[in-house]
């Protein structure tokens, strides 16, 4: 191997590495931080449940912890984009410099040689959203009755997982585009 190839492999494992750390980075930052807020949201609801409140109050409690996990929601699909333009890189890489570590896995389901079964993240992270967000209404309409009220935070709730699956087929049809090596 003569220097210049010996530099651009080098290069190549440079940004390979720097790729990787990107890609566990946002991967575990955005499950880092949904974590925190989920916890902070139950906790939330338990307070809330201990003390005698209105339904009309109970909802508006169970709008600001909807209205806080769709932001985390839209905040975990802008990193997904952002780890899955660095798995598109080191995807690259591994294809040039003929390695298998992430390529057997393929991208996006295309070129795989080995499969993972079961929900993705960015699935678990839309079941957790709509999970958290519906207990603490159904919670209060267990426990005290039904009353409209409860259903406020739905339109929260349909208009952010539909915002979250749009953006995702956005993304995944912007790498269809993309030639892959």
């Amino acid at each position: 191997m003569c220097k210049e190839e010996r530099t651009k492999t080098e290069e190549l494992l440079a940004e390979y590495q720097a790729a990787i750390a990107g890609f566990h980075h946002y991967d575990s930052f955005r499950w880092q931080s949904g974590s925190l807020l989920i916890a902070g949201s139950l906790v939330l609801y338990g307070l809330v449940f201990d003390t005698e409140i209105s339904q009309k109050n109970f909802a508006l409690v169970s709008i600001f912890i909807t209205t806080l996990l769709a932001c985390w929601m839209l905040f975990a699909q802008h990193y997904r984009q952002l780890y899955m333009s660095k798995a598109y890189r080191f995807y690259q890489i591994e294809k040039d410099l003929g390695l298998f570590l992430n390529t057997n896995l393929g991208f996006l389901g295309k070129n795989k040689v080995v499969s993972i079964y079961g929900p993705k993240g960015h699935n678990i992270d839309i079941f957790v959203f709509v999970l958290v967000s519906i207990f603490g209404p159904a919670f209060s309409w267990a426990r005290s009755g039904f009353c409209l009220w409860l259903l406020s935070p739905l339109p929260i709730i349909i208009g952010t997982t539909i915002w979250v699956v749009l953006l995702e087929r956005k993304m995944k049809s912007q790498y269809e585009k993309l030639k892959m090596p």
